[in-house]
């Protein structure tokens, strides 16, 4: 695995130093104070503990105190908000003059945030989304990098999955399009074994596996909306994808490549039926079945999601305009959006941050690898083979372990003089990623641990045989490399909570959708499948279909015009 091409910058070992001697927030804040933290993406209630605590108190001289988001009373209590829009939308949350206007905040000096002031032309844009000149929200997963760049890690966000084994057994014959696949799951299959196996549940449908396929031919479905390259297309037009990508599965069916009983399997069953091998072909990477490869497919374009400059607003933070020291406040949420603050606050985030520098990370050769003591918290097998005791800083770390909780369930304890404790009991607990998970820190280097080089080579599971006849280290490197990536530039989501009445008609007509799809599946005659294709569309017409495609059309306007109101 190696570092993006297209987001490495130069590193200069020195500024990768993040921890210095006296600062000046130590000077400035001599009376501990707690901020009362309503966090809707957290479970944890109580005083923030162990190694993040610390660090807190040493940077701030604060603590957080979680509260109970269902208690009566907590939102008013209150300093700090870390919401999720599905819940607690921006705009309900601004009522009432409950939200502090951080943006002459900004204008202050910072001691440690000063970093955050890269994205305040985002804020800006999204504070006018509801008719405010000043900053009261802040969105998560911002970024600096292009809008060109994929946002996905390792894995992207589609893809084809083969049997690898079986796939070389069979002398790795060329891939070029689906209807080859086909002929390549017929070759691959063996007794015992189904060419692609199928769900049917309230965790996935017929119209997501469609959708999963249709993400390999360079167009997303989204809502009943399809987005291509320079267009976007109803559901159930002709050129949207989804009747050819439907017919695909057909075509599965009828060669006795589909098995039969798909109709009948639930997720946890499709899992268990992919861990055990018992179908050639998966098109699901966050599943991740042991022994599937990412097929080598010429003509497959993966749709990926650029980076987004705004970030969005699944969550989003903000502060109480009542909160006592608000300038204390405003240093903190800065700071989480600093290299250090991101480093320590995003370990147990999708962004996969390495933590403390010095404890779990060094630098070495002007590049970051983990610790000793970064593996034992992190997993995987250290680098010290012969079984001896770590140490940090003279401090036994004794134990390998799985996200912070030693193998055997003993957990990883953290040296005193970084708070003690554990490892996990003291992990930060807010629920908030500031920025995406493959930002760039100023110095160069990734904040994911995971796109970092040395780490890579140690726990990239990848197939030898696939990485050396794919000519890549991990799927992603595999996609770019070879052109296979179509990516939406700036790929913005906008979260707000549906109508009823759209969220009723889109529920009628999903499951007609997918009641016919199964039909359509299964249909032998050619002009069959037109007729249940026709028939389809008249039904989720007589549903209120039209209605959810116009709401969806003015989410996708919204998207738009957010968009061109930023530069990035």
């Amino acid at each position: 695995m190696r570092w993006r091409k297209s987001i490495i910058l130069p590193v200069l070992a020195a500024d990768l130093l993040l921890m210095t001697g006296c600062t000046k927030e130590e000077e400035t804040y001599q009376e501990q104070i707690v901020i009362d933290v309503y966090d809707q993406t957290s479970d944890y209630q109580g005083l923030q503990t162990g190694w993040y605590a610390k660090i807190l108190e040493d940077r701030f001289n604060i603590q957080l105190n979680f509260l109970d988001t269902e208690a009566e009373g907590s939102l008013e209590q209150a300093d700090l908000f870390v919401c999720n829009s599905l819940q607690t939308s921006p705009d309900s949350l601004m009522e009432g003059d409950r939200l502090l206007n951080i943006a002459p905040y900004f204008e202050e000096e910072l001691t440690l945030g000063e970093e955050i002031l890269d994205y305040v032309d985002s804020f800006q844009v999204w504070n006018e989304s509801w008719g405010e000149e000043e900053i009261y929200v802040i969105p998560s997963q911002v970024s600096r990098l292009s809008e060109d760049t994929p946002s996905e890690e390792n894995t992207p966000r589609y893809g084809i999955y083969l049997d690898w084994e079986a796939y070389e057994q069979a002398g790795m014959p060329e891939i070029e399009d689906l209807d080859e696949l086909l002929t390549v799951m017929e070759e691959l299959k063996q007794p015992g074994q189904q060419g692609i196996i199928l769900c049917n549940d309230k965790e996935m449908d017929v119209l997501d596996h469609v959708s999963y396929l249709m993400g390999v031919q360079g167009v997303e479905r989204d809502g009943f909306l399809v987005y291509g390259e320079d267009k976007v297309t109803e559901l159930l037009e002709d050129e949207s994808g989804f009747m050819e990508s439907l017919l695909w599965f057909r075509e599965a069916y009828r060669r006795g490549l589909l098995a039969p009983y798909s109709g009948r399997v639930s997720y946890e069953q499709l899992v268990k039926y992919y861990e055990h091998g018992k179908a050639v072909v998966s098109i699901w990477p966050q599943m991740e079945a042991d022994g599937y490869e990412l097929a080598p497919a010429e003509k497959m374009k993966v749709v990926s999601h650029g980076c987004n400059g705004l970030g969005n607003m699944e969550t989003y933070l903000a502060v109480s305009s009542s909160a006592e020291e608000p300038l204390r406040i405003v240093d903190f949420v800065g700071w989480l959006y600093s290299t250090e603050g991101i480093m320590f606050s995003g370990t147990d985030t999708n962004l996969k941050s390495a933590g403390p520098q010095g404890l779990t990370w060094e630098v070495k050769d002007g590049n970051p690898e983990l610790t000793e003591y970064g593996w034992q918290v992190f997993g995987g097998k250290s680098a010290d083979a012969t079984g001896n005791e770590s140490t940090v800083d003279g401090q036994s770390v004794d134990g390998q372990s799985i996200d912070g909780q030693a193998v055997g369930g003993q957990a990883v304890a953290v040296p005193e003089d970084w708070g003690g404790g554990s490892w996990q009991e003291g992990t930060c607990k807010l629920g908030f990623q500031p920025v995406v998970n493959v930002e760039v820190s100023p110095s160069g280097f990734p904040y994911n641990r995971t796109l970092w080089e040395t780490v890579g080579e140690r726990t990239n599971s990848a197939d030898d045989s696939w990485k050396e006849y794919m000519d890549a280290e991990d799927q992603m490197e595999y996609l770019m490399d070879n052109d296979n990536l179509e990516v939406i530039p700036g790929y913005i989501d906008i979260y707000q909570e549906e109508p009823e009445e759209i969220v009723d008609k889109r529920t009628a007509c999903r499951r007609v959708i997918v009641d016919y799809s199964w039909k359509i599946i299964q249909e032998e005659d050619d002009l069959g499948c037109q007729v249940l294709l026709e028939k389809l569309r008249r039904e989720v017409e007589s549903l209120g279909y039209q209605d959810v495609v116009e709401y969806d059309r003015q989410i996708n306007d919204m998207q738009q015009e957010k968009l061109s109101s930023f530069l990035w």
